[in-house]
């Protein structure tokens, strides 16, 4: 017969709490847990000491280009490539959003479909995110050109990687950086 738990009901409650906590989260990360993204959620914070020079990456990447073409890409590549001082990652039902600053970033199937999605300015891109071999990879496709971003994490999970490359069929050269990320708060 097992002995009773003796003491004011209260303390009893107390006692419990932190299993019954336990047992809580558990259950209710399961879900993400299965679908292999759960580690990437969060808010994580730039680290601008740790993450590559974008505009050095750029002028690398233009190094080969004529005068005129190098001009011309620059500026449109700065623009699309500005760096992010957050990154939201968050999943649910099986999609993933990955947002950048302020701006409300796309959601797409976690499990590697393309769909078609519009920013708000009408351009069209095709979408696709997918978790693969334990990399987080985020592309766009749009008429001019591919942005894969690959987001990994440290071992102990609180660094996120974000390796970027951007081509196009206009450049003979893909534009590589990294940007490293802190989870926010810790």
């Amino acid at each position: 017969m097992a002995t009773p738990i003796s003491g004011p009901a209260p303390a009893r409650t107390l006692a419990t709490l932190p299993v019954v906590l336990l047992v809580w989260a558990l259950a209710l990360a399961a879900p993400t847990a299965a679908a292999g993204l759960a580690d990437y959620s969060g808010i994580w914070k730039l680290d601008p000491a740790k993450s590559s020079d974008i505009p050095k990456a750029i002028d690398a990447a233009l190094a080969k280009e004529n005068f005129a073409v190098r001009a011309m890409a620059r500026g449109r590549l700065e623009k699309a490539n500005r760096v992010p001082k957050f990154v939201y990652i968050a999943q649910a039902d099986d999609k993933t959003t990955v947002s950048f600053d302020e701006k409300t970033g796309p959601t797409a199937p976690s499990d590697g479909r393309t769909i078609v999605w519009t920013r708000p300015d009408g351009r069209q891109y095709q979408l696709r995110i997918a978790l693969e071999s334990g990399v987080l990879v985020q592309s766009y496709k749009a008429e001019h050109g591919t942005r894969v971003n690959r987001f990994t994490l440290s071992p102990d999970g609180r660094i996120l990687f974000m390796d970027v490359t951007v081509s196009s069929p206009r450049l003979e050269s893909s534009i590589v950086y990294r940007l490293v990320f802190r989870k926010d708060g810790i």
